[in-house]
Protein backbone atom coordinates (compact mmCIF):
# COMPACT_ATOMS: atom_id res chain seq x y z
CA UNK A 1 0.00 0.00 0.00
CA UNK A 2 3.07 2.11 -0.55
CA UNK A 3 1.71 5.56 -1.96
CA UNK A 4 -1.56 4.82 0.22
CA UNK A 5 -2.56 6.33 3.65
CA UNK A 6 0.04 6.24 6.28
CA UNK A 7 0.46 4.19 9.22
CA UNK A 8 3.13 1.27 10.76
CA UNK A 9 3.86 -0.50 7.97
CA UNK A 10 3.84 2.29 5.55
CA UNK A 11 7.91 3.24 5.13
CA UNK A 12 8.97 0.06 7.07
CA UNK A 13 10.94 -1.80 4.83
CA UNK A 14 12.56 -0.44 0.61
CA UNK A 15 9.17 0.05 -1.73
CA UNK A 16 9.99 -0.97 -5.54
CA UNK A 17 8.49 -3.88 -5.00
CA UNK A 18 4.92 -2.53 -5.01
CA UNK A 19 5.93 -0.75 -8.30
CA UNK A 20 6.63 -3.92 -9.63
CA UNK A 21 3.51 -5.42 -8.65
CA UNK A 22 1.55 -2.36 -10.48
CA UNK A 23 3.76 -2.48 -13.52
CA UNK A 24 2.66 -6.34 -14.37
CA UNK A 25 -0.76 -5.75 -13.15
CA UNK A 26 -1.00 -2.52 -15.34
CA UNK A 27 0.88 -4.88 -18.25
CA UNK A 28 -1.87 -7.47 -17.78
CA UNK A 29 1.35 -9.95 -17.09
CA UNK A 30 0.56 -13.05 -14.11
CA UNK A 31 2.15 -12.45 -11.07
CA UNK A 32 4.47 -15.75 -11.38
CA UNK A 33 5.33 -15.21 -15.23
CA UNK A 34 6.89 -11.65 -14.95
CA UNK A 35 9.10 -12.72 -12.12
CA UNK A 36 10.05 -15.50 -14.46
CA UNK A 37 10.43 -13.31 -17.30
CA UNK A 38 12.20 -11.03 -15.24
CA UNK A 39 14.55 -13.76 -14.76
CA UNK A 40 15.08 -14.95 -18.17
CA UNK A 41 16.05 -11.39 -18.95
CA UNK A 42 18.96 -10.91 -16.69
CA UNK A 43 19.62 -14.78 -17.82
CA UNK A 44 20.05 -13.31 -21.42
CA UNK A 45 21.93 -10.47 -20.32
CA UNK A 46 24.67 -12.58 -18.44
CA UNK A 47 24.64 -14.66 -21.46
CA UNK A 48 25.80 -11.77 -24.04
CA UNK A 49 27.84 -10.33 -21.40
CA UNK A 50 30.19 -13.32 -21.80
CA UNK A 51 30.02 -13.21 -25.60
CA UNK A 52 33.65 -11.87 -26.20
CA UNK A 53 34.87 -14.90 -24.02
CA UNK A 54 32.03 -17.58 -25.40
CA UNK A 55 32.15 -16.96 -29.09
CA UNK A 56 29.76 -20.07 -29.95
CA UNK A 57 26.06 -19.88 -29.52
CA UNK A 58 25.83 -23.27 -27.85
CA UNK A 59 28.14 -21.67 -25.22
CA UNK A 60 26.26 -18.40 -24.55
CA UNK A 61 22.65 -20.75 -24.73
CA UNK A 62 24.24 -23.03 -21.94
CA UNK A 63 24.80 -20.72 -19.73
CA UNK A 64 21.60 -18.78 -20.28
CA UNK A 65 19.91 -21.98 -19.37
CA UNK A 66 22.22 -22.80 -16.61
CA UNK A 67 21.25 -19.36 -14.88
CA UNK A 68 17.50 -19.31 -15.84
CA UNK A 69 16.80 -22.91 -14.36
CA UNK A 70 19.22 -22.23 -10.96
CA UNK A 71 17.44 -23.62 -8.30
CA UNK A 72 18.11 -21.13 -6.26
CA UNK A 73 16.28 -18.54 -8.39
CA UNK A 74 12.81 -20.35 -8.07
CA UNK A 75 12.97 -21.64 -4.93
CA UNK A 76 9.79 -21.92 -3.02
CA UNK A 77 9.86 -18.45 -0.61
CA UNK A 78 10.81 -16.69 -3.91
CA UNK A 79 7.44 -17.63 -5.51
CA UNK A 80 5.33 -15.91 -2.81
CA UNK A 81 4.20 -12.95 -3.52
CA UNK A 82 7.16 -11.01 -1.94
CA UNK A 83 10.11 -9.06 -3.01
CA UNK A 84 12.02 -12.39 -3.05
CA UNK A 85 10.42 -13.01 -6.26
CA UNK A 86 12.46 -10.48 -8.02
CA UNK A 87 15.55 -9.73 -6.00
CA UNK A 88 17.93 -12.66 -7.55
CA UNK A 89 17.11 -11.46 -11.05
CA UNK A 90 17.92 -8.01 -9.74
CA UNK A 91 21.20 -9.13 -8.55
CA UNK A 92 22.28 -10.74 -12.26
CA UNK A 93 21.28 -7.77 -14.08
CA UNK A 94 24.04 -6.44 -11.84
CA UNK A 95 26.45 -8.84 -12.48
CA UNK A 96 25.82 -8.94 -15.81
CA UNK A 97 26.18 -5.30 -16.63
CA UNK A 98 29.25 -5.12 -14.28
CA UNK A 99 30.66 -8.45 -16.20
CA UNK A 100 30.10 -6.76 -19.40
CA UNK A 101 31.94 -4.27 -18.92
CA UNK A 102 34.49 -5.78 -17.82
CA UNK A 103 35.05 -8.16 -21.03
CA UNK A 104 34.66 -4.55 -23.51
CA UNK A 105 36.45 -1.74 -21.82
CA UNK A 106 38.95 -2.08 -24.07
CA UNK A 107 36.56 -1.61 -26.99
CA UNK A 108 35.18 1.92 -28.09
CA UNK A 109 33.81 3.78 -24.94
CA UNK A 110 29.68 3.92 -26.57
CA UNK A 111 29.99 -0.30 -26.42
CA UNK A 112 31.11 -0.69 -22.98
CA UNK A 113 28.91 2.13 -21.56
CA UNK A 114 25.37 0.23 -22.41
CA UNK A 115 26.90 -2.39 -19.79
CA UNK A 116 27.83 0.53 -16.93
CA UNK A 117 23.91 1.72 -17.36
CA UNK A 118 22.78 -2.10 -16.76
CA UNK A 119 25.16 -2.71 -13.57
CA UNK A 120 23.80 0.59 -11.98
CA UNK A 121 20.46 -0.36 -12.67
CA UNK A 122 20.48 -3.81 -11.52
CA UNK A 123 22.09 -2.33 -8.54
CA UNK A 124 19.37 0.32 -8.02
CA UNK A 125 16.74 -2.14 -8.26
CA UNK A 126 18.56 -4.48 -5.68
CA UNK A 127 19.23 -1.64 -3.19
CA UNK A 128 15.22 -0.20 -3.69
CA UNK A 129 13.94 -4.06 -3.48
CA UNK A 130 15.85 -5.09 -0.28
CA UNK A 131 17.76 -3.26 2.21
CA UNK A 132 20.51 -5.89 2.07
CA UNK A 133 20.93 -4.71 -1.49
CA UNK A 134 23.44 -2.79 0.00
CA UNK A 135 25.75 -6.05 0.09
CA UNK A 136 26.34 -5.35 -4.13
CA UNK A 137 28.39 -2.26 -3.22
CA UNK A 138 31.43 -3.91 -2.28
CA UNK A 139 31.32 -6.24 -5.09
CA UNK A 140 30.69 -3.00 -7.19
CA UNK A 141 34.16 -1.42 -5.61
CA UNK A 142 36.15 -4.26 -6.12
CA UNK A 143 35.06 -4.48 -10.45
CA UNK A 144 35.67 -0.98 -10.55
CA UNK A 145 39.34 -0.79 -8.49
CA UNK A 146 40.32 -3.56 -11.20
CA UNK A 147 38.72 -1.45 -14.14
CA UNK A 148 40.21 1.14 -12.67
CA UNK A 149 43.56 -0.19 -12.45
CA UNK A 150 43.52 -1.53 -16.04
CA UNK A 151 42.85 1.29 -17.81
CA UNK A 152 45.26 3.48 -15.84
CA UNK A 153 47.65 1.18 -17.30
CA UNK A 154 46.69 1.90 -20.95
CA UNK A 155 47.85 4.96 -22.79
CA UNK A 156 46.54 7.95 -23.98
CA UNK A 157 45.64 10.62 -21.08
CA UNK A 158 42.09 11.56 -22.75
CA UNK A 159 41.44 7.72 -23.30
CA UNK A 160 42.12 7.23 -19.33
CA UNK A 161 39.97 9.99 -18.07
CA UNK A 162 36.94 9.15 -20.50
CA UNK A 163 36.94 4.91 -19.57
CA UNK A 164 37.47 6.51 -15.38
CA UNK A 165 34.96 8.80 -15.57
CA UNK A 166 32.57 6.01 -17.58
CA UNK A 167 33.06 4.28 -14.27
CA UNK A 168 31.09 6.24 -12.10
CA UNK A 169 27.57 5.63 -14.17
CA UNK A 170 25.80 2.85 -11.90
CA UNK A 171 26.85 4.87 -8.81
CA UNK A 172 25.10 8.06 -10.49
CA UNK A 173 22.13 5.78 -11.42
CA UNK A 174 21.55 4.23 -7.98
CA UNK A 175 21.80 7.86 -6.34
CA UNK A 176 19.33 9.64 -9.09
CA UNK A 177 16.92 6.35 -8.32
CA UNK A 178 17.51 6.30 -4.41
CA UNK A 179 16.82 10.30 -4.38
CA UNK A 180 13.87 9.71 -7.11
CA UNK A 181 12.12 7.14 -4.24
CA UNK A 182 13.40 9.34 -1.54
CA UNK A 183 11.32 12.73 -3.48
CA UNK A 184 8.33 10.60 -3.91
CA UNK A 185 8.43 9.56 0.15
CA UNK A 186 8.68 13.52 0.29
CA UNK A 187 5.74 14.20 -1.69
CA UNK A 188 2.86 11.88 0.15
CA UNK A 189 4.22 11.32 3.38
CA UNK A 190 6.58 14.44 3.97
CA UNK A 191 9.83 12.75 4.77
CA UNK A 192 12.51 11.97 2.44
CA UNK A 193 13.84 8.94 3.28
CA UNK A 194 13.94 5.41 0.96
CA UNK A 195 12.30 3.80 4.39
CA UNK A 196 12.68 3.55 8.13
CA UNK A 197 14.77 0.32 7.91
CA UNK A 198 17.71 1.96 6.94
CA UNK A 199 17.92 5.21 7.36
CA UNK A 200 16.18 8.17 9.49
CA UNK A 201 15.14 8.53 13.36
CA UNK A 202 13.53 5.31 13.77
CA UNK A 203 16.84 3.44 12.48
CA UNK A 204 18.47 5.63 15.17
CA UNK A 205 16.26 4.57 17.57
CA UNK A 206 16.74 1.08 17.24
CA UNK A 207 20.28 1.29 16.95
CA UNK A 208 20.14 3.67 20.56
CA UNK A 209 18.56 0.86 21.79
CA UNK A 210 21.22 -1.41 21.37
CA UNK A 211 23.90 0.29 22.93
CA UNK A 212 22.01 -0.27 26.26
CA UNK A 213 24.61 -3.13 28.73
CA UNK A 214 22.58 -6.23 28.62
CA UNK A 215 22.61 -8.32 32.03
CA UNK A 216 22.98 -11.78 29.60
CA UNK A 217 23.75 -10.77 26.26
CA UNK A 218 22.39 -13.17 23.36
CA UNK A 219 23.32 -13.00 19.99
CA UNK A 220 19.03 -13.05 18.26
CA UNK A 221 18.27 -10.60 20.95
CA UNK A 222 18.89 -7.06 20.54
CA UNK A 223 16.91 -5.23 23.17
CA UNK A 224 16.27 -7.97 25.63
CA UNK A 225 13.91 -7.45 28.59
CA UNK A 226 16.73 -5.45 30.96
CA UNK A 227 17.52 -3.47 28.52
CA UNK A 228 13.62 -2.45 27.64
CA UNK A 229 12.56 -2.31 31.74
CA UNK A 230 15.83 0.94 31.83
CA UNK A 231 14.33 2.50 29.02
CA UNK A 232 11.06 2.71 30.33
CA UNK A 233 12.24 4.07 33.37
CA UNK A 234 14.94 6.86 32.11
CA UNK A 235 12.72 7.67 28.42
CA UNK A 236 9.28 8.89 29.19
CA UNK A 237 8.19 8.46 25.31
CA UNK A 238 8.97 4.62 25.71
CA UNK A 239 7.07 4.56 29.47
CA UNK A 240 3.49 3.43 27.94
CA UNK A 241 5.42 1.11 25.82
CA UNK A 242 5.49 -0.98 28.70
CA UNK A 243 2.10 -2.39 28.67
CA UNK A 244 1.83 -3.29 25.08
CA UNK A 245 5.39 -5.21 24.94
CA UNK A 246 5.40 -6.97 28.42
CA UNK A 247 1.63 -7.70 29.36
CA UNK A 248 -0.28 -7.19 26.24
CA UNK A 249 -1.13 -10.80 24.96
CA UNK A 250 -1.97 -10.23 21.51
CA UNK A 251 1.63 -8.36 21.17
CA UNK A 252 3.23 -11.20 23.04
CA UNK A 253 1.69 -14.30 21.25
CA UNK A 254 2.40 -12.84 17.88
CA UNK A 255 5.48 -11.91 18.50
CA UNK A 256 7.89 -13.50 20.96
CA UNK A 257 10.26 -15.95 20.61
CA UNK A 258 8.89 -18.81 22.89
CA UNK A 259 12.34 -20.67 23.36
CA UNK A 260 14.10 -17.46 23.99
CA UNK A 261 11.76 -16.63 26.29
CA UNK A 262 11.86 -12.92 24.49
CA UNK A 263 11.50 -10.72 21.29
CA UNK A 264 13.90 -11.68 18.61
CA UNK A 265 15.94 -8.99 17.18
CA UNK A 266 13.65 -9.16 13.71
CA UNK A 267 10.40 -9.05 15.68
CA UNK A 268 11.12 -6.73 17.82
CA UNK A 269 11.47 -4.31 14.88
CA UNK A 270 8.06 -5.09 14.07
CA UNK A 271 6.32 -5.09 17.52
CA UNK A 272 7.97 -1.86 18.26
CA UNK A 273 6.71 -0.16 15.33
CA UNK A 274 2.77 -1.76 15.82
CA UNK A 275 3.34 -0.55 19.72
CA UNK A 276 3.98 2.72 18.68
CA UNK A 277 1.18 2.61 16.03
CA UNK A 278 -1.26 1.88 19.46
CA UNK A 279 0.03 4.60 20.70
CA UNK A 280 -1.28 7.12 18.20
CA UNK A 281 2.29 8.28 16.96
CA UNK A 282 2.03 6.90 13.36
CA UNK A 283 -0.31 9.79 12.15
CA UNK A 284 1.51 10.62 9.69
CA UNK A 285 4.89 10.60 9.00
CA UNK A 286 6.84 14.13 10.55
CA UNK A 287 5.14 13.11 14.04
CA UNK A 288 6.74 9.65 13.96
CA UNK A 289 9.39 10.96 13.04
CA UNK A 290 9.84 13.92 15.54
CA UNK A 291 8.68 11.39 17.84
CA UNK A 292 11.43 8.78 17.24
CA UNK A 293 14.21 11.55 17.22
CA UNK A 294 13.07 12.52 20.58
CA UNK A 295 14.09 8.38 21.43
CA UNK A 296 16.95 8.52 20.19
CA UNK A 297 18.15 12.07 21.52
CA UNK A 298 17.51 10.96 24.96
CA UNK A 299 18.40 7.35 24.89
CA UNK A 300 21.98 8.42 23.20
CA UNK A 301 22.14 11.23 25.75
CA UNK A 302 21.43 9.08 28.65
CA UNK A 303 24.58 6.55 27.22
CA UNK A 304 26.96 9.33 26.92
CA UNK A 305 26.28 10.76 30.44
CA UNK A 306 26.51 7.30 32.23
CA UNK A 307 23.52 7.08 33.36
CA UNK A 308 22.25 3.96 31.31
CA UNK A 309 25.52 1.74 30.83
CA UNK A 310 26.93 1.42 27.12
CA UNK A 311 28.36 -1.39 25.50
CA UNK A 312 29.14 0.99 22.19
CA UNK A 313 29.19 3.96 20.53
CA UNK A 314 26.53 5.97 18.52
Amino acid sequence: RWLGPYNWLTLSKHMFFPVWLSMAHALRVPYLLAGQLLLCAAALAAALAFAPVLSRYKSRFLLFALLAYNPAATAGFTLRVYRDNIFPAECLLFFAGLIGYALRYVRPLKQGLPWLGLCGLGLALAWLTREDGVWLLPFLLAGCAALLFAVLRQKGLAHKARRCAALTLPAVVLALAVNLFCAVNYAWYGVYTVSDFSSGSFAEAFGAMTRVEHQNWHPLVGVPRDVREKLYQTVEELAPFRYWLEEYPPMRNGYLNKALGDYQTGSFYWVLRRTAQEEGVYKDAPTAQAFWQRVADKINALCDAGVLPAERGR
